[in-house]
Formats: C-alpha cells, sequence, structure tokens
C-alpha cells in the first residue's frame, strides 16, 4: 500500500513537472513571437503636389515610426499587430522656401494639430523571398480630421537585421478640410498630394532574417 501511494505522489510530481516546462515552454513562444521595428534617422517622407505654375514637394527625415511585426517559430514575419507613424508638421520643409513651408503650415492648421498621425488597425504581410508586400489599414490624422485609408508597402531585407520599405499613398486633402494654399494670386496648389516614404527599419529586439 505505502508503494501504491509513494508511485502515485511521483506521478504527480512528475505530471507537475511536465506542466511547468510545457508552461515554460509556451511562455517563450509567445515572448518571442513579435519582434518591434523602428525607423532610422535615413528614414523620409516626401509629400508632392501640382500647382498652376509647376510641382512642388515637401520632404521630413523626422519620422517617429514602429511596428510590431508577428513572427512563426522559424522567425520568420507572418504578420502585423501594430504600426505607428507620427510626421511633425513644421519638420517638413519644402522646395519652394520659407513663404511655401508658412502657407502649407497654415493650411495644415499646425498650431492646433502640429502631427500627421498614422495608426494602424489591422494589417497583411505576404513573403515571396527576401521581399514582404504589406497592406496596412488604419487611421490617418491630417489637421485634426481622421479617416481610415489603406496603404502598400513593399519591404525588402538589407542586412540581418534591417527591412527597407517604401511605398506611397495619393490622398485629397480637401478631405482632411485643408485649403490648398495660394500665393500671391499667382499659384494656386492642388487638391491632391502624393505622400511617398522610404524606411529603413530596425529590429531591436533579435528578430534576425539570416535563420
Amino acid at each position: 500500500m505505502k508503494r501504491d501511494y509513494a508511485k502515485q505522489i511521483l506521478i504527480v510530481i512528475f505530471t507537475m513537472i511536465m506542466l511547468i516546462a510545457l508552461l515554460i515552454s509556451i511562455f517563450r513562444i509567445k515572448a518571442s513571437a513579435q519582434s518591434v521595428f523602428k525607423a532610422s534617422p535615413e528614414s523620409y517622407v516626401v509629400i508632392k503636389g501640382t500647382s498652376t505654375l509647376h510641382d512642388w514637394t515637401m520632404k521630413s527625415n523626422d519620422l517617429q515610426l514602429s511596428v510590431i511585426f508577428t513572427e512563426d517559430n522559424q522567425h520568420q514575419i507572418n504578420g502585423l499587430s501594430n504600426l505607428s507613424l507620427v510626421i511633425p508638421v513644421k519638420s517638413l520643409k519644402s522646395t519652394e522656401g520659407s513663404m511655401m513651408d508658412s502657407k502649407a503650415y497654415k493650411s495644415l492648421k499646425a498650431e492646433q494639430h502640429p502631427q500627421i498621425i498614422f495608426k494602424s488597425t489591422q494589417g497583411q504581410v505576404k513573403q515571396s523571398g527576401n521581399t514582404y508586400q504589406i497592406l496596412a489599414t488604419g487611421n490617418l490624422t491630417i489637421a485634426g480630421v481622421t479617416h481610415t485609408v489603406s496603404v502598400r508597402t513593399v519591404c525588402e531585407i538589407n542586412g540581418n537585421r534591417k527591412l527597407v520599405c517604401s511605398g506611397e499613398k495619393t490622398i485629397d486633402m480637401t478631405d482632411y478640410k485643408v485649403t490648398p494654399p495660394t500665393f500671391m494670386g499667382l499659384m494656386k496648389t492642388g487638391k491632391e498630394v502624393t505622400i511617398q516614404f522610404q524606411v529603413d527599419l530596425f529590429s531591436n529586439d533579435g528578430l534576425s532574417f539570416n535563420n
């Protein structure tokens, strides 16, 4: 009887050890199931527009961007759980000089709404070799007005922990209650602009593409 009782205790202890080991392994898998990327200082966004005289551009290298990619157990990206992009309006500088800048800031209501913000609500990732096709859908806020948009991005692996991503999105600024600026009655800008970007993303928490 005592021998059977001791055997049952050993079985219970062994079962508990196995459960603890399983829980630890699950925790490790969950802890490593996502990887945070942030933009390097070389990243930039360019806004391109038209006018009655000539085309114009504004550029910013001041991007506050982070992306959380989900991974499979082989450390391959298989999804997107979060993307956040913030561009300070006054970091945008035009090819036309300070007069264009001040007009644009006024149209974008920079004093009341100093940031352009995009936050994803969902994302899809498809891999083809060393390239990832990303479709991110989320809320784009400009001049205090928010609309849902979808942005397509192509990312290529460059080095062990780096992704180089590029894409573009054309929007109608009047949708965001932004009045296209005019200059001395001689130049009137178009209502549509194209936002182009190139972002170098680095992993800070161990995701490696050479595993």
